[in-house]
């Protein structure tokens, strides 16, 4: 039986790795790719007053220093590159899959029937734990910008996650005032604390290359995360039936 469940959680994970390796093969590495065009300064990013429509053209404007980078420089097919990609999203999702089986069984312990919709309700609930609440501390970073000391956001972001995904458990079984004061202490505890920040702020990618990052990794985290909620779902639903 317990071969059963761990093999639930990786098929999940599996199929959750494989998905989010696609969205981020087609969406993130393009934007990750230009960033580090801009961190090794193939490309500069200077903040530019508007244009004045009444001036006359001048030739230097015509060159601007930023420029976009054509396809080959930033979307080449990398093989070793991309198979890492795919094996550490695997990895990852096929941990949070044998999570969210464990989470399962503790569900189905207290009467709760697990199905594929829920396990799409908890996948959801994942990504708002691992990826929403730890990303209103600390959120996706493209290369070239400043960052904090890499073990203090580490250890910020692991214990950012684990109180926030023990905070939505609580609000969503707890059905008392003192459960949803304590989930939602949980879930602000790690943000009155504070995530660790650099002195101050600054990098060389444009913002509005850093804010379609954040936006599409989110996008992939979300469609990722509820695919290993409906899939680890479904198959202990199935795994339930057979044994019953």
């Amino acid at each position: 039986m317990l071969k059963k469940l761990v093999a639930s959680g990786m098929i999940a994970g599996v199929a959750a790795g494989l998905i989010a390796t696609l969205l981020q093969l087609a969406l993130v590495l393009p934007l990750i790719l230009q960033a580090e065009l801009y961190e090794n300064g193939t490309l500069v990013h200077v903040a530019q007053a508007a244009p004045d429509h009444h001036a006359e053209p001048d030739s230097a404007a015509e060159s601007p220093q930023e420029a976009t980078p054509e396809p080959a420089e930033t979307a080449g097919f990398n093989l070793e590159r991309n198979a890492l990609t795919l094996l550490s999203n695997i990895a990852a999702f096929g941990g949070f899959g044998l999570l969210l089986v464990a989470a399962f069984g503790l569900a189905q312990r207290q009467g709760i029937a697990v199905s594929a919709r829920m396990g799409a309700l908890w996948g959801l609930g994942g990504f708002a734990a691992f990826q929403i609440a730890t990303g209103a501390g600390l959120p996706p970073e493209l290369p070239g910008n400043f960052a904090a000391d890499l073990q203090a956001r580490q250890i910020w972001w692991l214990s950012a996650a684990l109180l926030s995904a023990a905070g939505i458990y609580t609000l969503a079984y707890m059905r008392s005032l003192s459960g949803i004061a304590l989930g939602a202490l949980l879930i602000a505890l790690p943000h009155l604390y504070g995530a660790p920040h650099p002195q101050g702020y600054g990098g060389v990618v444009p913002p509005e290359l850093m804010a379609l990052y954040v936006a599409r990794a989110y996008a992939v985290g979300a469609v990722a995360w509820l695919v290993l909620g409906t899939v680890a779902g479904m198959v202990w639903a199935r795994i339930q039936s057979q044994e019953a």
